[in-house]
């Protein structure tokens, strides 16, 4: 019986199965005007009863193909019955989108059915007699307006169920579909009928449609196409219909599978983008064609208004809906296709089904929104250019060449300010009938960028367009929505119009776009593009007449889009956008797990909209590093801001150093486009590196302002920046033997990226008159930089140098192991920037004790003598003061184990930086080292000696500081040679570094270079001969004097050592010498480079000449941490009083300026509360958006009420660890207090 009951089963299921074949081969024979309707129960009924047969490949094959063929026949009926067969016709589309596969799509295509759905669409949009508000034209007057709103819904949803079927991967598929939109230019003339439709709903209309019925009256298709429907209800039924068209786009441009980047989507992509993403490119021109059409370009300026006041509607449905009901009534403008341009239909506030997320009753989803203007902003990406392309300067590798014309799409030709038209009114009428299709595109790039501007706010309200899942839009359907695509399509415009238009525009792009999305959308998408605008030539506009010059405040300087940028608050956003502590943990270590650009991730990699380690470091990379942002924000920038964002990244950086290692497989480069760098490193090395290359910045533009002839180089090369508005900068090839300078901010970069450019950094505003106002806030802001940055990177570099001896150490066949590129020009800087610490400590301490001794004098003398001592008194207090504060600092510095080991390993690793800068600079002119004060006499005879000079001017003042460590280097040389006993050896800690990780001495005399002339040393220098021998050619007698000195004691001590051992006595110790002579030789030779004639040196001019006559360039000189923190709260106080009206004028000249003005802008803001920094200073809090503490914010110590912390924890972390429990004033006052009364208690019981 079983077997039997199974059998009687599949002819039932064969006959359901044969009846549906049977009912779609009668519709596939529908005649244009037969009336079908009647078949829809049957119809009905057949679909129902063959869902649950399971078909074969044969028989679902047939099935579809019936199913293709009865929905064209019946769709070529629409228009002949009046949409009498729009049920029927709806149904059969709703089965084919929910068996939609790749087999069906093909068949569709090769039915050529877009062609159909093409022409029912341009029949549609005229008025039914009930609702006539335009002329009736063609038969689609007969289909009622709700039928037809119905039709536009179904076709759009049909385009979009193709679309998103077909695979990115199948490359015939995707080629067909494009070229079946090309031939029946489906979506000009759907486009078309949504205007014409939304352009004859009466006035009055709202907008309050219920869009949760309208998807049910698309999708269902089970209603009655003469039922009645408001105007209300077919207006959320066409928003319906403009979503799907706007999903359809997105996925065009990006289908599955094929990863665009946004840059390649640009009429003139750059050449980078046509050799690496050559199929993108080639994808993109066939797209072109087909979205450049007059009705899609206007339905794109329509929907983007729409989503507009949707998204204000979203918002605050009270204030929206006012404006949408004026919109609503103003009613048509005229039609036809001789009709101006500014035929957009009356617009009103899209409408579209709610998202998950909570919104309010009225108005429009946030991500729904979104995705039109993702679509919008696609298209024009893709269609709209401009006349011009402005140069920027030291343009990466694969920019567009500035020379190349832009060229505009096929048969585009600017139409006037159409759109700029239809940005700033909302009473615009319906458009033409669609029947004929124009492929020029209406919009040129300035009414483009005009209406994207004026509805920026809206926009700015979207969100990134990437949440949402089912009916409210975004990527539930897995549409891929691009993020922010309204930011880099005004950047790309702005920089392809007219100077004087984008002069006009800069501010308020900066102001209202730029700024707020670096702040907001902090995931390294803004960093390469914000770098490049900030390089932008645009010329200023000129003054109005009778306007006042610029003053000589922070915006007076060159390089507009720059002063732009500063003046909009740039450098505050960028450090809202560096605090974040959740992006700084996520690291990136596969290329994979990269979005290649936003809106686009991997599944596993971090996703859109999430930031992480890649992104900060990206935007300190682009918008600080390589813009020429920070040696002008040093100068010209308010200093609040810049001690802001120093302080930001300081906690950065002491952030990562405290945790696990933030792995990174990529660096971020700008150099080169569409590239990233491969590595193996952690997120703080990385770090460290760009803060080594902002502090070579500031020192390489210190340092040439401060020496002989610097006006002249600096006007110079302003001059040969000065960009013609037509052409390149000027200046751009020239100064070649600049290239000494930013050695570490070139290797920071690919080989093949485009080197940074000198000659800009000091147009940006980085090298201010001396004497000046700017260079004084330079000089201090470096400062501070320098002091908080140097701890952190010694640290960094001190933990590579470790590694790299251990590895030395363990390595079997004695092969050295050096450093990388990168970090020997990082480990140059630190030196540098140590060197300028230990050289400004040492001259604060002979400047205390000159003035001490000078004041002791006049007070013992006559009269007058005894005046001016007493005049003295307060400049010999106020240097004590600076002496004071270099001590605790200069104590962790030289006892710490980090600076005497990167000291040890380069004095004993000579290969590793002697003769290197010929690989990178081929300047032959000797124009002389341009770091750490080594003079020009140096560099006469030897190639390189910028980097030489460099390291021996770190030496010398570490050196004169602990003069015993070279005694220590020696010891650790000669046990490597075995000349050295245990007994000696064990006492070697009492000389400075002597630990076996600093030194090296085999590898470092197996590789020396010749000395250029003979040398004759009597002692052996136990691993330091090649260092002695890079001084004497140098002319550092005094480092020479030092390590002969240095030698000689440690050959007197081997010798008593030999003689202990010899005589069994129980232990030996080493001579006792202090080096007094040659420390003083050191201190005379530093007061020479930073200051003016020292005794016993110096010519009759007062100034010093080294060995070849020729005269010595006095050095920049680093301020002392007293210096520092007067200046960083005069900056404080100036802001806060900045904020009274009446006190800003005031404070203005003292914002940048010296001490003097930062104490008179104290007493003016005396009544103002100011922000501080934190006081612990170990802070690494990344909490709220800037790293000072507001005025009546964070913490304050009970006891001494002076100490501010930005959160309880660095409170009691500064109480417990960092000695606030001793030094804190209160406790103090508190603990002098009761020892006074107590001796008062113990003198009054012995009285």
């Amino acid at each position: 019986m079983p077997p039997r009951l199974g059998a009687q089963q599949a002819p039932v299921e064969a006959a359901e199965i044969t009846r549906l074949k049977a009912e779609l081969q009668t519709l596939s024979r529908t005649r244009a005007t037969q009336d079908v309707s009647g078949r829809y129960s049957r119809l009905h009924s057949a679909a129902t009863l063959a869902e649950d047969a399971k078909l074969d490949g044969s028989q679902q094959a047939s099935v579809l193909a019936l199913l293709a063929a009865a929905y064209g026949a019946v769709g070529r009926s629409i228009v002949g019955t009046a949409g009498a067969n729009l049920r029927v016709w709806a149904f059969l589309g709703t089965k084919i989108r929910e068996r939609c596969n790749s087999q069906l799509v093909l068949a569709l295509l090769r039915s050529d059915t877009l062609s159909l759905i093409a022409q029912i669409c341009s029949a549609l949009g005229t008025a039914d007699g009930g609702d006539a508000v335009g002329p009736s034209t063609s038969s689609s007057s007969a289909i009622p307006r709700s039928a037809q709103v119905v039709i536009v819904g179904q076709v759009s949803y049909m385009l979009y169920s193709i679309v998103g079927t077909t695979d990115g991967n199948q490359h015939a598929a995707l080629s067909d579909l494009v070229t079946a939109l090309g031939r029946s230019q489906l979506l000009e003339h759907l486009t078309g009928a949504i205007l014409r439709l939304a352009a004859v709903l009466p006035p009055g209309v709202r907008g309050s449609g219920d869009p949760d019925a309208a998807l049910v009256r698309l999708h269902s298709a089970g209603q009655e196409p003469s039922a009645a429907f408001d105007a209300e209800a077919d207006w959320a039924c066409l928003c319906l219909a403009v979503r799907a068209v706007c999903q359809s786009v997105v996925t065009l441009v990006y289908p599955n599978n094929l990863a665009v980047e946004f840059s390649s989507l640009a009429p003139v992509p750059h050449p980078v983008y046509v050799a690496t993403d050559l199929e993108d490119v080639v994808h993109v021109s066939q797209l072109r064609s087909l979205l450049s059409g007059r009705c899609v370009q206007w339905f794109l300026v329509w929907a983007l208004q729409a989503a507009c006041l949707g998204a204000a509607a979203a918002a605050a449905p009270a204030a929206a809906a006012p404006g949408a009901a004026a919109a609503a009534a103003a009613g048509p403008g005229p039609s036809g296709p001789d009709a101006p341009q500014q035929e957009v239909p009356r617009i009103l506030p899209l409408r579209l089904p709610p998202a998950p997320a909570a919104l309010p009753a009225a108005g429009t989803p946030v991500a729904a929104c979104a995705l039109v203007e993702t679509a919008v902003m696609l298209v024009w990406q893709m269609t709209v250019s401009g006349p011009g392309h402005l140069p920027i300067v030291q343009p990466p590798v694969g920019y567009r060449p500035a020379a190349a014309p832009v060229q505009h799409a096929s048969g585009a030709a600017a139409a006037g300010a159409g759109a700029t038209a239809a940005a700033t009114s909302a009473n615009a009428g319906a458009g033409g009938s669609g029947r004929a299709v124009s492929h020029g595109v209406p919009n040129n790039a300035v009414a483009v960028y005009d209406l994207i501007k004026a509805d920026w706010p809206g926009f700015y309200g979207m969100g990134s367009g990437v949440s949402g899942t089912g009916d409210g839009g975004g990527a539930g359907d897995g549409t891929r929505v691009y993020m922010s695509a309204a930011a880099p399509l005004l950047c790309r415009l702005v920089t392809e119009l007219l100077p004087r238009q984008a002069a006009a525009r800069l501010p308020g792009l900066w102001r209202e776009v730029l700024v707020p999305g670096v702040c907001n959308h902090a995931t390294g998408f803004h960093g390469p593009r914000v770098g490049e605008l900030l390089r932008l030539q645009v010329p200023a506009l000129p003054l109005a007449a009778g306007a006042p010059p610029p003053s000589a405040g922070a915006s007076s300087y060159s390089t507009y889009s720059l002063r732009c940028a500063l003046d909009a608050g740039l450098l505050p956003a960028l450090e809202r956008a560096l605090r974040n502590e959740q992006a700084w943990a996520i690291g990136v270590p596969h290329v994979s797990d990269l979005s290649n650009g936003p809106g686009r991730a991997s599944s596993t990699g971090p996703q859109p909209g999430v930031g992480n380690a890649f992104h900060m470091l990206r935007e300190i990379n682009g918008s600080l590093r390589n813009s020429g942002l920070w040696p002008a924000a040093l100068a010209r920038a308010p200093p609040e801001q810049v001690v802001g964002l120093v302080a930001t990244l300081t906690a950065a950086a002491r952030r990562l150093s405290q945790r696990p290692p933030v792995l990174l497989g990529v660096g971020p480069l700008v150099g080169c486009l569409n590239k990233m760098m491969p590595c193996q490193e952690d997120a703080m090395g990385l770090l460290c590196g760009n803060l080594a290359a902002l502090l070579e910045q500031g020192l390489d533009l210190a340092e040439d302002a401060a020496s002989e002839g610097w006006a002249a180089m600096a006007c110079a090369a302003r001059e040969e920046a000065t960009v013609s508005v037509a052409g390149a900068p000027a200046g751009s090839s020239g100064h070649s033997h600049r290239r000494r300078y930013l050695r570490l901010n070139d290797a920071l970069e690919a080989p093949e990226s485009a080197p940074m450019q000198w000659a800009w950094l000091v147009a940006a505003g980085g090298t201010p008159p001396a004497g000046s106002a700017a260079a004084a806030q330079r000089d201090w802001l470096l400062s501070f930089a320098a002091l908080q940055w140097l701890p952190l990177l010694l640290e960094d570099l001190g933990a590579t140098v470790h590694e790299i001896v251990k590895r030395e150490e363990r390595a079997a066949d004695g092969k050295a192991v050096v450093l990388s590129a990168i970090g020997l020009e990082t480990a140059v800087v630190v030196l540098r920037v140590a060197g300028e610490v230990l050289a400004a400590a040492a001259l604060a301490q002979a400047d205390a004790a000159e003035t001490a001794q000078r004041v002791t004098d006049d007070a013992s003398g006559s009269t007058g003598q005894a005046a001016a001592g007493m005049a003295g008194a307060g400049q010999a207090q106020q240097r004590q003061q600076h002496l004071e504060s270099w001590r605790p600092f200069i104590l962790g510095l030289v006892d710490g184990g980090y600076l005497r080991q990167l000291v040890g390993y380069m004095a004993t690793h000579t290969e590793e930086w002697v003769g290197v800068s010929s690989s990178i600079s081929n300047d032959s002119t000797g124009d002389g080292t341009r770091c750490g004060g080594a003079d020009n006499a140096d560099a006469d005879a030897v190639s390189g000696a910028g980097l030489e000079g460099c390291v021996l001017d770190a030496l010398e003042a570490f050196w004169a500081h602990r003069p015993m460590a070279v005694v220590g280097l020696m010891l650790v040389g000669a046990h490597d040679q075995g000349d050295c006993t245990s007994r000696l050896c064990d006492r070697s800690d009492s000389v400075g570094n002597t630990d076996s990780s600093c030194s090296n001495g085999s590898s470092s005399r197996s590789s020396s270079p010749a000395p250029a002339h003979q040398v004759v040393v009597d002692q052996d220098l136990w691993g330091l001969r090649p260092l002695r021998e890079v001084a004497a050619r140098h002319g550092r007698s005094e480092l020479v004097q030092l390590m002969d000195a240095a030698s000689a004691d440690v050959a007197v001590a081997l010798d008593m050592a030999d003689a202990a051992v010899a005589g069994r006595e129980a232990s030996v110790g080493l001579p006792d010498v202090s080096f007094s002579q040659q420390v003083k030789q050191l201190q005379l030779r530093l007061r020479r480079r930073y200051g003016g004639a020292a005794e016993g040196g110096g010519g009759a001019d007062g100034a010093d000449y080294g060995a070849t006559g020729r005269h010595l360039r006095r050095a920049w000189r680093l301020l002392s941490p007293y210096e520092v923190r007067q200046q960083v709260e005069a900056a404080l106080a100036t802001a806060a009083a900045a904020v009274v009206p009446a006190a800003a004028t005031s404070s203005a000249g003292a914002a940048s300026g010296s001490g003097g003005g930062g104490a008179a802008s104290v007493a003016a803001a005396a009544a103002v509360a100011p922000a501080a920094l934190c006081a612990n200073p170990s802070c690494s809090s990344l909490d709220g958006p800037s790293a000072l503490v507001p005025p009546r914010g964070g913490k304050t110590c009970s006891r001494c009420r002076a100490a501010r912390y930005c959160c309880g924890l660095c409170q009691l972390q500064h109480w417990r660890e960092g000695g606030h429990a001793t030094q804190c004033p209160g406790v103090v006052a508190a603990t002098a207090a009761a020892g006074s009364a107590v001796a008062c208690g113990i003198a009054w019981i012995r009285s």
